[in-house]
């Protein structure tokens, strides 16, 4: 069979989408077709421009689509005639989309198009006809339509882009398609977006000021989310997209203006907010950000550091509620006032800890999720710190170009980091220290798959004590804390932290000796099956609190064993 502008027009000629004796032999030609367009760029060129014009046959073939499709009833059983209006709309956007390919003269004629298109993807996207498995390509044809319709062009990006995201949450078409769980419609989703967005950090920012943008943002992190554990290819590719789409963010600059906007006021952190956080720690590790300018990470310290202090403040005082600790020593505020006034002096800090075998006094369902996202923000901020000293000892010239900080009149971000001060007055190395005091008292260790109690506090040495009357008078680690799940990893990570903090840093040092902090790390170089190499990392933190420091090598050599620990006789 020929192809050609006359075959095509006089095909759609003698078409009645109500009768479906028309429909058959329709496909056959368009099917046709469009496999002759997707291998050849030059005839595409001459369809598009040939004579006789077919593009007012196809906008009205378009429009009879989706008059045809607004008649149908989204609860409406499948028929024969919806399940033939479906392969015609199938093919006809599939005719679409190899028409326009790379053709900016055919993506603007048919652009006329997009509303109608829209509006038959509305269709598709309602509750009850996107959970059929059989409208599931149609979703898909549509939706790689649109995204090529616009590719490369300009304009037509500028316009699209703008007009959906002023659209309310309940009519964005991205919103319904991302709801959608199918991985073939989710990799058409992203790749569109991706066009949207690419190489324009103007339409980036409008994710965050745009009417649906924010709410695009939530629907998009849900999705991702949901492939975190996905296994076959199609949800791979879709969370390989997923993830490109959230690097052009973060090299735009815009990640923690999301951060912000996908937030809700009265919590703490958002489930989407955590989704974000683990992209961004995979996006911090080498050699993700090592493109030619890094000024975008100076937003990320500062969004970082903010969360941080958030959330320990958080964990802190619900550990606090747990325990039935009012002693309002133990602030890391209080903390930081004590050592402002005496920095070199040891303060020792004591804790009112509850007998091992009662009941903790409020159990906070909460902060295993809080901890969560502090795990993840501690291991952002290991990385900033990292990479911040890697760039400023660079010796490469291609690295040297890419210094960060930028000028000497930049501060390094472990000095940002450790001067850092909250909006309650909480220091940052404080606050390490307090947080890690608390979780050793709060968590029992597990080793080798059993808890095991920590070290009972007592006097100002924090030397355990043999004598079981102390240890039910001070208290241990409470075995009944919440879910563990939520609190992996995270006293490793603390910990880790305070050693790159601490590492050549005097200040630092003296601050840990000053809140107690030494006697904290001292008792997590432990096995902890929770907080793997946990007894590593604190050794190499309490190495560099160490070194060059004599007054926090006094306070070590100060610690002596009591007697040998020995295991019960049965």
């Amino acid at each position: 069979m020929a192809v050609g502008n006359n075959v095509l027009l006089d095909s759609i000629s003698l078409l009645d989408i109500s009768d479906d004796a028309t429909i058959a032999p329709f496909l056959d030609v368009l099917d046709l077709h469009s496999k002759a367009l997707a291998a050849d760029g030059q005839l595409r060129r001459s369809i598009g421009n040939g004579v006789p014009n077919i593009w007012p046959g196809l906008n009205r073939l378009w429009k009879d689509l989706a008059a045809a499709h607004s008649t149908i009833e989204d609860d409406e059983d499948e028929g024969d005639s919806t399940a033939t209006l479906r392969s015609l709309c199938v093919s006809v956007a599939r005719f679409t989309r190899n028409l326009v390919a790379a053709e900016l003269e055919n993506q603007s004629r048919a652009f006329e198009n997009e509303p109608s298109i829209r509006e038959i993807l509305r269709y598709y996207t309602s509750y009850a006809v996107a959970t059929k498995p059989e409208s599931l390509p149609a979703t898909r044809i549509l939706t790689q339509a649109l995204s090529n319709m616009v590719t490369a062009n300009e304009g037509l990006l500028e316009e699209i882009w703008n007009l959906y995201l002023q659209q309310a949450e309940e009519q964005l078409i991205l919103i319904r398609l991302l709801a959608i769980p199918d991985p073939g419609t989710t990799i058409a989703s992203f790749v569109f977006i991706l066009n949207c967005v690419h190489g324009n950090k103007e339409r980036m920012a409008f994710l965050t000021n745009g009417r649906s943008g924010p709410r695009l943002c939530i629907t998009y992190l849900d999705r991702v989310a949901s492939l975190f554990d996905a296994a076959d290819e199609n949800s791979l590719r879709a969370f390989e997209l997923g993830y490109e789409l959230f690097r052009h963010w973060a090299d735009a600059g815009i990640v923690p203006a999301v951060y912000v906007r996908i937030g809700i006021p009265e919590e703490v952190v958002t489930p989407h907010q955590t989704t974000l956080l683990k992209l961004l720690d995979a996006y911090l590790q080498p050699p993700n950000v090592g493109g030619p300018s890094n000024l975008h990470l100076l937003g990320l310290c500062d969004m970082c550091t903010t969360t941080f202090f958030t959330l320990t403040s958080y964990t802190q005082r619900s550990i606090r509620r747990a325990l039935g600790s009012d002693n309002s020593r133990s602030s890391s505020t209080h903390l930081a006032s004590l050592h402002a006034s005496a920095p070199d002096t040891y303060l020792p800090v004591h804790v009112n800890d509850p007998p091992s075998n009662e009941p903790l006094e409020e159990l906070d369902l909460l902060l295993p999720k809080i901890c969560e996202a502090l795990v993840l923000v501690t291991q952002c901020l290991i990385s900033l710190a990292l990479l911040s000293e890697e760039m400023l000892n660079a010796t490469d010239p291609k690295q040297q170009a890419n210094k960060w900080p930028s000028s000497s009149t930049d501060v390094r971000f472990k000095d940002y980091l450790n001067n850092a001060v909250s909006q309650e007055a909480a220091r940052s190395i404080e606050t390490l220290i307090e947080t890690l005091r608390l979780l050793d008292q709060f968590l029992p260790r597990i080793t080798f798959g059993k808890v095991a109690h920590a070290p009972v506090y007592v006097g100002e040495s924090n030397i355990p004590s043999s004598d079981e009357s102390a240890g039910k008078k001070n208290g241990y680690s409470h075995p009944q804390a919440s879910d563990p799940k939520g609190f992996s990893y995270l006293k490793r990570d603390l910990v880790r932290l305070l050693g790159i903090l601490a590492a050549d840093c005097p200040d630092v040092q003296n601050r840990v000796r000053g809140c107690g902090g030494i006697n904290v790390v001292l008792n997590l170089c432990v096995i902890d099956d929770r907080n793997p190499y946990l007894r590593e990392h604190a050794l190499f933190t309490l190495r560099n609190l160490l070194h060059g420091n004599l007054e926090n090598q006094a306070v070590v050599n100060e610690v002596r064993p009591l007697r040998e620990w020995t295991e019960p006789v049965a």
